[in-house]
């Protein structure tokens, strides 16, 4: 379950709004999608991670990570309203229209951006194998092989931090 702090509340009505005009998959508001991946961003937080600040941060860059790529606001509108750490990683998962997707994938690194990049894949991954067993689609297969391997990618970047982190705690 999400906490419901300020900051969060406030990330919330602030992808409302900046998304409102789009759909997501079956023609859902596209807060499902953001509500959906900061859902993931909060099991993961809660099993790996235990720092207040990174909970927002994680949280709020999760309900944000398409607003740059996908609407009108910048990079510095986010810093204004969010803070550095919540611009900058939303900036790291902002898939830049001329890199292939391969390329933007393999140039997301840190924590927090590879963490909400994880999250963002996995719902996307849940949702296309739902539309999937609905009705067979080959491009809709295509694109959740696209998302498995970028996910396994992603994944590859988390453990260089969830490792140290056991390995510190074994110390």
């Amino acid at each position: 379950m999400i906490q419901k702090t300020n900051g969060i509340r406030m990330a919330i009505n602030f992808a409302k709004e900046k998304h409102s005009k789009q759909k997501y998959g079956n023609n859902k508001p596209y807060i499902f999608h953001l509500i959906g991946t900061a859902k993931i961003v909060d099991e993961v937080y809660n099993k790996y991670f235990k720092n207040d600040f990174l909970y927002e941060t994680m949280i709020i860059s999760a309900l944000l990570h398409d607003v740059i790529e996908d609407t009108e606001i910048t990079k510095s509108d986010v810093l204004k309203l969010f803070g550095f750490c919540v611009a900058d990683t939303v900036a790291l998962v902002t898939h830049n229209k001329g890199d292939s997707y391969l390329e933007y994938i393999l140039q997301i690194r840190g924590l927090l951006a590879s963490v909400v990049k994880f999250a963002d894949l996995t719902f996307n991954i849940n949702q296309s194998e739902i539309e999937l067993k609905s009705k067979y689609d080959s491009y809709k297969k295509q694109r959740l092989e696209k998302y498995l391997l970028a996910r396994y990618i992603i994944n590859e970047e988390i453990k260089k931090y969830t490792d140290k982190t056991e390995e510190k705690s074994n110390l």
